[in-house]
This record gives C-alpha cells, structure tokens and sequence, in this order.
C-alpha cells in the first residue's frame, strides 16, 4: 500500500500473524528502513520510526478497524499521537480514537542524543522523510505533548522524571502536562516464569522444596562457570546490560572488597571492551571465586541464574521498573538494590526482627551504602532458619501482570471517558 508523508510516497507492506491464534499481529514491511539490517537500529532509524507511526494509522484505515486506544511504546511510537492530533484532526475515522504513551525509558528520546533532540520545541510540522533534520526532532517529547495519556514504568519513577536529575530536559515538559502522566509498575507472565515448571532449570523447585533444589542448581552454576563447589557459600549474580546505568562503574569499584569476603560472584551480560576487560582482570585474580561472561546469555543459563543464585545484585543509578529483580524473587534469590525507580517499588528492605521486606536496599549511590547493604544480605544468609523463611517468603508472592493490567484497563477508561 502507498503511505503519503509530506509530497512524498513511500510503498509499504504488511504480513500478519497471530498470537496463540488469537490476538493478530500485523507486521510493517520496508526493506530500505527494516530489511537491509540486522536490528531496528541504525543510521536510518529515525525514517524507519517515522514511517512505522504513519503506516500504522493508513492501515487502520485500510483494514477498517476503529481502536478505542492506540498504546504507543517508547520514542519508537511516540509520533503517532502527534501525527494524530495534527494531521487527522477532522477525520471522522480517529474521532473516538485516544492515545497512551507509555515511558519506558527517557534517556532514549529519538535517533540522537538528549543534548540534541532538546532543541526540538515539541510543536510545527515535521521535515520530509528524507531530511536530515529529521535527526533532530524528539519523538518522545512530541509524544508527551500530544498523547491523551502518558504512563511511566513505575510509579516512582513517575516521580523522578519530573526533576532534573531524572528528566533528561523534559522534566519542565512532564511537569507541564503532569495531570495525565501516571505510573503502573510492570510484572512478570509468572506461568512462562515459573521455577516449577521452567524446562531450562536443571533441578525444578516449589517454595517449599526450594530449600532442597536450589542449592543443587547453585551447583550446576557453579561447575558451569567453574567456580569452587561449595553448595553453602552465598553465590551473588548480575545479570543486566553491564552499563553505568546498571551500576557496573560501582559495582568494579567494590569488587575488590567483596571478593574478600566468604562469597562467590557471577557476572553475565553485554559489555563494552574496557568494562569486559576490567572485570576479566578481576576474575583472573580470583578464579574460583569470581566468574565474568560478557558476551550473550540464552534463556538455560538467565533461568539457571536466577534458581541457584541466592542474590541477584541491581546496583542501579536509575532504573525506571526493572523486570531482573521481579525474576529473581519469582524464582528465590534475593535482589540486592539500589533504592531508585521500580526498583523502591518492588524491594522492600528487610528487617531481620520484624522479618518483614524481600530484599536488601540501599539509598545513596556509593560504595559504602552499597557495601553494607552486601554484608547486610550476606550476614541474613548465614542465620539459616531466618534464611530458609526469607526465600519461601518471596516465593509466595505475587509478581504477575495482574494488577498492572486492571491499572491499565481503568487508565484506558479513564481516557475513554465522554466519547460516545
């Protein structure tokens, strides 16, 4: 089908598929912008996001189906409510039709960097498909603006995009339009999640086996990545992008103190060369204590992660919900946090008398707060009885998309109200 954008024409197609035979997919097809590489991601990325956003309003039009609300993910989408409002607005096709936005990430606002994109006011008509200034208009930023609901990750982070430390120069804008922007925490599919039933766990395991099971997995963990076979040595992980959002720059800086401890550590993700080698050089000072794997992970060796660690370290500046620590206490290890983003509205520090909270948070992003939140976790681990109750404890609850999904369906509603 032919997508008009400015006085230009661009021919697109579409496949579909279906989920379960149920919910129908229909995927956009363009091989200049999606077909010629590896991922969505490249130097024409922009015109590809742009054309995604314009196809999918022509095809509504084509198929004839009417949504109640178009939910749009990330900058990626995040024309879609501008062209909406700017260039159907007497188009009695969308005339009941409302946007959400939904902010996954701000530090990622279109094809440039933050600095860049802050220059765009947010408002006027968009340059050709083909312009190079192109580059230079916030996605998100028009998104906020125009959308009739915005939605962070988390409500914490809700909050933080709102200053200055969070915002990533639209804090003034979010605050603007802060009467339509809310938080839903996101959760996990706990049946595709689930320790029990998981066919990449070695040795599967309910809350009340976990006692049992998990420290054979530990095992497995530990001959895998070669580490000394100790099933009653604290085995901390991270598993993430290993980037300064995730904390990797602190976590380097108090490994040294760590590994003096009476502990394993297991580190696995994606890395840039120096990081990859800093903690190669560690690992190499301690070969049976620590293991590093910087290249890509499958799903056998994050499943096995998260059932024979008994924590899972998020050392995170920011982090605006996080779905590792959400696994992690599906599956019994015990996130160690910083208390920032979703990560302060899913772990609660625990209190060892009270025997309330799932984790072991700390606040200021320093290596002192962060290292005493380790001796903290580590100290808990070895009162056995306290230990045992903790990880069933976590197990127990619930971390499903449940509750999020009935926040979404009355957002929806809420944004649905008064149209006929």
């Amino acid at each position: 089908m032919p997508i008009k954008i400015g006085e230009q024409e661009w021919r697109v197609s579409f496949c579909r598929d279906d989920i379960a035979g149920v919910v129908p997919v229909y995927l956009l097809c363009h091989d200049e912008f999606f077909g010629c590489y590896q991922t969505v991601y490249h130097h024409h990325e922009s015109r590809g996001f742009y054309l995604l956003a314009a196809a999918a309003l022509e095809f509504l039009k084509l198929i004839d189906w009417r949504p109640d609300i178009i939910h749009c993910h990330d900058w990626h989408a995040a024309l879609l409510p501008f062209l909406l409002k700017n260039n159907y607005q007497n188009d009695q096709f969308f005339a009941n039709t409302r946007t959400l936005l939904t902010i996954h990430n701000l530090s990622f606002q279109g094809e440039n960097s933050t600095e860049v994109l802050r220059s765009d006011r947010g408002y006027g008509a968009l340059p050709n498909l083909e312009s190079p200034r192109l580059k230079k208009i916030n996605f998100m930023k028009r998104g906020i603006i125009f959308a009739d609901g915005v939605n962070a990750v988390s409500e914490t982070y809700r909050e933080e995009i709102m200053t200055h430390q969070f915002g990533n120069y639209l804090e003034r804008v979010l605050r603007k339009y802060r009467r339509k922007v809310v938080g839903i925490t996101n959760g996990i599919d706990e049946k595709i999640f689930s320790p029990n039933s998981d066919p990449n766990v070695k040795h599967p395991y309910s809350p009340s086996s976990a006692h049992r099971q998990r420290p054979k997995n530990k095992l497995w963990l530990q001959r895998h990545f070669r580490l000394a076979l100790e099933k009653d040595i604290p085995l901390l992980t991270m598993a993430s992008r290993l980037t300064n959002q995730k904390g990797i720059d602190l976590v380097i800086k108090i490994l040294p103190e760590i590994l003096k401890l009476d502990c394993q550590i297991i580190i696995v993700g994606s890395a840039g060369q120096k990081i990859a080698r800093r903690l190669r050089a560690l690992a190499k000072l301690y070969p049976k204590k620590m293991a590093v794997k910087t290249d890509f992970q499958n799903q056998e060796i994050m499943s096995m992660i998260y059932a024979g660690s008994d924590f899972l370290v998020v050392p995170s500046r920011f982090e605006p919900c996080g779905l590792v620590q959400l696994l992690a206490l599906r599956y019994g290890a015990i996130p160690i946090v910083r208390h920032v983003g979703g990560l302060a509205d899913t772990v609660e520090n625990y209190h060892p008398r009270k025997h309330r909270g799932n984790g072991f948070v700390f606040h200021g992003y320093n290596q002192t707060e962060f290292y005493g939140a380790v001796v903290r976790a580590l100290e808990t681990y070895h009162h056995r009885d306290d230990w045992r109750n903790l990880v069933r404890g976590v197990m127990e609850q619930s971390y499903s998309w449940e509750i999020p999904a009935k926040k979404y369906i009355k957002l929806y509603r809420r944004l649905l109200k008064g149209v006929k």
